[in-house]
């Protein structure tokens, strides 16, 4: 039997459903492959994190992220400079 998709014939929002995924480090160097929808920060640390991000107007800002909530953001760039992050701990999963 197919699987059914009660979202086809939709448009796609912001807020999701989200339909792709990619996981990424931090990289003060280079932009993000895509502006996501969303972000969900991996990590094994349960308290939120002070993440430095470069939005899409081209503010610089830190923002304190708990770990494994999918936060409604579109960074362009995410620095491990000025986050206090270990890259080896830290990924982020961009939704779109």
């Amino acid at each position: 039997m197919p699987i059914v998709d009660p979202y086809s014939g939709y448009g796609q929002s912001p807020d999701g459903p989200y339909e792709n995924a990619v996981e990424v480090q931090a990289d003060d160097n280079a932009d993000l492959p895509v502006m996501p929808g969303a972000l969900v920060l991996n990590s094994h640390w349960a308290t939120p994190l002070p993440i430095l991000m470069t939005l899409q107007n081209g503010i610089t800002v830190t923002l304190r992220l708990l770990p494994g909530v999918i936060h409604r953001i579109r960074p362009t760039r995410i620095h491990v400079t000025g986050s206090n992050l270990i890259p080896e701990d830290v990924t982020f999963t961009l939704l779109w």
